[in-house]
């Protein structure tokens, strides 16, 4: 097993931060979650994947989430301060420097690739930093909206495809016949091995900011996302770029292929028999992957 080590760290603004090390590499790869607001958790395994490589694995929970501090945001002044994606970019360049990485990876999952590819956009001369990894994330949400609905038709058939409409244009998300399709939809292309996944008996993920930016769940985009785009700037990252999707991923595979066509130094890879969390579903193929990649570029 590979040695864990626990900081906390406090922010300029105040509040507080769980981050885990793991390992002892001179390489530093740094991992951003998903939601938003879930958590590290489906980090923990990548020490124990990486082991054999000169590489040090760095997490955390973004505020808001699981282990790190949790706003009111009940509060309008924390909706409108935290509410926002500029936010949590700074949070990782914050982050960055207070763990001192000065030769690092940044590794970005679902809404962690939104944030990955915004800091590099933003922070993109920060020191070290070596490459980026965009893991089962689009540049485009248009482009996700459509293969999700796509998804939807194919699995579940047109007529259920309208009752689901009609449930979400009556916010009736609670639903059981609704519930039951995106237990479906979840196992086709989310996580199609969930025995691989994290088990608690309470919700760990933070619905307030979830829903603000994304909606109910991950077959609809009601929120804040829903208009995000980075398509037309990706030109502008300077990093080698590794961009990862599942083969049964809810992100469009033709758009990540794109995604690498538009970037200067990037290249895109498919995992096999993989969801939307294709290093659960299929660790041995994406961690071989992900670790080419960052031995090319180190």
């Amino acid at each position: 097993m590979v040695i864990a080590t626990t900081k906390i760290l406090t922010l300029a603004n105040g509040y507080h931060l769980w981050s885990q090390k793991q390992g002892k590499g001179t390489t530093q790869l740094l991992c951003l979650h998903g939601g938003p607001g879930s958590d590290h958790e489906i980090f923990e395994e990548f020490g124990n994947h990486l082991a054999d490589q000169d590489i040090s694995v760095y997490m955390y929970d973004q505020l808001g989430s699981w282990y790190s501090d949790m706003p009111d945001f009940s509060f309008s002044k924390n909706r409108n301060k935290f509410f926002k994606i500029d936010y949590y970019v700074d949070e990782i360049e914050e982050v960055r420097q207070l763990l001192g990485l000065d030769n690092f990876f940044l590794l970005g999952h679902s809404w962690g690739g939104i944030l990955a590819q915004e800091y590099a956009l933003k922070y993109g001369d920060s020191k070290g930093f070596r490459g980026l990894i965009i893991s089962d994330m689009t540049d485009d949400i248009a482009s996700y909206e459509r293969n999700i609905d796509h998804e939807r038709k194919d699995l579940l058939g047109s007529d259920e495809v309208v009752f689901m409409k009609q449930c979400e244009n009556k916010g009736a998300y609670t639903n059981d016949r609704y519930h039951r399709d995106i237990l479906k939809l979840n196992t086709a292309y989310i996580i199609k091995h969930p025995e691989h996944s994290s088990k608690h008996l309470i919700g760990t993920k933070n619905r307030a900011l979830y829903e603000y930016f994304q909606g109910d769940n991950e077959f609809i985009v009601t929120g804040a996302l829903h208009d995000w785009t980075v398509a037309d700037q990706l030109y502008q990252i300077k990093q080698p770029t590794l961009i990862i999707f599942g083969s049964d991923d809810t992100m469009d595979k033709d758009e990540g292929q794109k995604m690498s066509k538009r970037l200067p130094n990037g290249e895109f890879h498919i995992i096999n028999n993989a969801g939307h969390c294709s290093m659960l579903d299929n660790p041995k193929e994406y961690f071989s992957v992900l670790t080419k990649f960052v031995k090319r570029n180190s």
